[in-house]
Order: C-alpha cells, then structure tokens, then sequence
C-alpha cells in the first residue's frame, strides 16, 4: 500500500514539476515578442514598428523653435538632416526599438528635461508612428495619435546610439554644422567680423556690461560644476549641493592654469551671439562657473543642447548664444570633467 502511495505521489511531482517549467517558457516567449512594449504602445503600433516598409532617421535640434519662414521642423523641433535608411540599417533598429530588452519599463520616472537629438520615422502605406530619442536622459518618446509616451532606454541605449551614428555620424572634430541657424532678431547683437576695426575688450564690455567683463577678466581661480539640468522645487534639497538653482553633479576647484583657460574662453567676443530674444525653450545648463569672491562672485551656466550660456551677477541674469562657441566650449567640459560620457556625446 504504502509503495501505491509512493508512486503516484511521484507520478504527480513530476506533473507539476512540468507543468511549472512549461509555464515558465511560455512567459519568456511572451517577452521575446516584446508583450510589455506592446501593452505601453498598443498592439497596432508596435506591428507598425517591426513591419515597416520604410524608416527614416532625422537629426534635430534639441529645444523647442518657433516657426520660422523657410524652417523645416518636426513636432516643434528644428531639422539638421535626415537619411532614408537601408534595409540592413533599417532592420537592425526595428529589431532593437522593437524589442523589449531594450527599455527599463518598470524604472522611476526621470525628472531631467526631455530634449531630443535624433527622431525614427516608422513607415507602412499611410500609416506612420515617430519616435523621438534623448540620449542625453536614456530615453525616447513614441508619438502616435495625439499621444505620447516617454520610455527609458538605459538597457538599450549603446546599441542605438551606435547604430544611429552609422547612418547620421556626429560632425567630425574641428568643424561645426554649416547649417547652424542664426536667428534675425531687431534685439540680436552679433558679434562683426575680426578683421572689424573694433577693440574686442571694449566689445565685449558693451555686450556683457562692465561689472560682468570686470568680474571675468579679473578671476583668478574659479570653481567648475557638473550639473543636473533641472531645476529643484522650492523646499526641496538635494545632498550633493545646489548651484544657481540647480543640482550638482560634480564640483572642483580649478588651478590657476585651468582658471586662466577658462576667462580666456569666457572673454572671445566671437564666441557669443547676445541677444534678449534669442531661442524658445527651457534652460537648462550642463555645466557651470563660479568667479570671483563670494560679495563679488559671477556665476556662469552653460547650456550645449540649447547653446546658450548665463551669467548671473548682482540679481540680474544676461543670456547669450553660444552657437560660434560650440566646439571649444564642448571641448573645455569633455576636459574638465573626463568622467562625463554625455559630454564625450555632444
């Protein structure tokens, strides 16, 4: 009797033994075709996305544009360049965009500001789905319908940024867009050519202001921040320190060789393009500079994604463009903060 017992409570341990490892390959199959995504983006959406006829890949800039006469833009976003992709290159991103793997959808939502550089065009007949991409926050946005849906991409992220320079690289080094828009404004201060017969000190102090110029060209050792580009809320503290408002990443005090590097950049009038009026958007600087004493100190933001730069002194703000700066700007925070991948990405 007892071995009667014995072997149908084995018969059934082995049933249920098998029953669970059935079950769970049903659920690996369920993600390898991307049940999750489907869920966030709806079926029809993500079938879009794996059986598009054609994909196309679109540079942007990353802030907001007004429209502007003879502008292309795309929801809001003013268009670098654009490439039709092969079907090789087009069948590695739909794989990779349309595969679960890719996103961390149960992740904390991120608070840094959504600023896109790149946007995916999903193409069938009359169907089309874009897909916008922040790689400096590991994130994308699908837009369909009237809706949009932020998603993270930290798992995915390297692959698609490398697929995607394949088809639009990044502009080589030494050189800058020549598309780069320069605004017309009746408030835009443009800088004249070097060969103008203008000392460029006293250009500078009309365009800054005395006591901004003075505080710059008088620092000798200033203090560098890495930052978050977002704001905190009032009442809200953050445990690496604030600066102007915002939270910081990283902050070192410069030697003397390095506070001399930066007032020599801060001080070349053909890096700025001043102006009250000059582009649309949220600021939100990547990195900064306090100069000079504290009942004398200067703060400086600088915003790469908006190319714009900040200076706050004695209350009062002064916001420029720093469209001719770009590459010597970028290059000073790829030194300053080696550590720093999205600078190595700008």
């Amino acid at each position: 009797m007892k071995t009667n017992y014995l072997l149908i409570f084995s018969v059934l341990w082995i049933l249920m033994a098998f029953s669970c490892k059935t079950s769970e390959q049903h659920v690996v199959g369920e993600s390898s075709v991307s049940y999750t995504l489907a869920t966030l983006i709806g079926r029809a959406n993500l079938n879009l996305i794996r059986h598009s006829q054609t994909l196309q890949l679109t540079k942007i800039e990353s802030f907001p544009t007004q429209d502007i006469t003879g502008v292309e833009l795309m929801h809001g976003f003013r268009v670098i360049q654009s490439a039709v992709l092969d079907e090789k290159s087009k069948d590695q991103i739909i794989n990779l965009v349309g595969a679960d793997s890719t996103y961390e959808i149960d992740s904390v939502y991120k608070t840094c500001i959504f600023t896109p550089s790149y946007a995916l065009t999903f193409q069938k007949g009359a169907d089309s789905l874009d897909v916008l991409i922040n790689f400096d926050c590991n994130q994308v946005k699908f837009l369909f319908n009237d809706t949009s849906i932020i998603e993270d991409i930290d798992p995915g992220r390297e692959k698609l940024w490398k697929l995607v320079l394949q088809v639009l690289p990044d502009q080589p080094e030494g050189s800058l867009p020549s598309d780069t828009l320069r605004r017309d404004s009746s408030s835009m201060l443009e800088v004249p050519d070097k060969d103008t017969n203008i000392d460029s000190d006293d250009l500078l102090k009309a365009l800054l202001g005395n006591s901004i110029y003075n505080q710059i060209s008088q620092t000798q050792q200033a203090r560098a921040y890495s930052l978050e580009n977002f704001l905190l809320k009032e009442g809200q503290k953050d445990s690496t320190g604030v600066f102007a408002g915002f939270p910081i990443k990283t902050q070192k005090v410069l030697d003397s060789v390095q506070s001399a590097e930066v007032v020599k950049l801060l001080c070349q009038p053909k890096n700025y393009v001043l102006t009250d009026d000059y582009k649309s958007g949220t600021f939100a600087p990547d990195f900064g500079f306090s100069l000079g004493q504290e009942n004398e100190k200067l703060d400086v933001l600088i915003s790469l994604r908006c190319r714009i730069i900040r200076f706050d002194h004695q209350g009062e703000s002064v916001f420029g463009g720093i469209d001719p700066g770009m590459l010597p700007l970028t290059k000073l925070a790829r030194h300053l903060f080696p550590e720093e991948t999205r600078f190595q990405h700008s």
